[in-house]
């Protein structure tokens, strides 16, 4: 009897979820990225990474880097490296190449790889009946990828000095 009870209460969770789902329409995919972090290797002065717009509506799009601070805006944001185009429009099904140029290692640590962050702020079209129905929420979306700046004399990490890695959880930590 007790487990009747739980199915039954189960299911109707599961069916007032799959409703609610149905209620608010489909969710539409957005720009895609080729890859999920950059690295600039000792001796580039450049990368490249390809984003494409899968979407059936165009895309407006911003692009900058930071430091870390994730609240940056492109305004005060103060980084070595330039994001060209800084603002672009993607058509649908457009592909569109992003350029990061490194201006200067002047100030980048010399013993170990320097972390930034790449920001693409995408914002969708209004609907365009947003006459007859005011109540649509339209979110623009950012998404943020690492860039790793390695420095001359510092190799990229090979098999062996992987496996010696060993991790250790503790409470609400982890220690490498």
């Amino acid at each position: 009897m007790r487990n009747y009870r739980q199915w039954l209460v189960f299911s109707k969770v599961i069916l007032t979820l799959l409703g609610l789902t149905g209620w608010y329409g489909p969710a539409q995919a957005t720009v895609n990225i080729d890859r999920t972090r950059i690295i600039f290797a000792s001796d580039d002065i450049a990368q490249s990474l390809t984003l494409s717009n899968d979407n059936t509506t165009p895309m407006l799009l911003q692009v900058w880097t930071d430091a870390g601070n994730i609240d940056a805006s492109p305004d005060n944001s103060k980084t070595p490296l330039v994001a060209l185009p800084p603002v672009f429009k993607m058509q649908p099904g457009e592909l569109r190449t992003l350029r990061l140029l490194l201006s200067s290692r002047q100030q980048l640590a010399t013993d170990r790889e320097s972390l930034f962050w790449l920001n693409i702020y995408q914002i969708p079209p209004l609907p365009h009946d947003i006459k007859n129905n005011p109540r649509k929420l339209v979110l623009p979306l950012r998404l943020r990828l690492k860039i790793l700046i390695r420095p001359t004399g510092l190799k990229a990490p090979t098999e062996a000095e992987e496996k010696k890695l060993r991790f250790i959880a503790k409470e609400n930590t982890i220690r490498i």
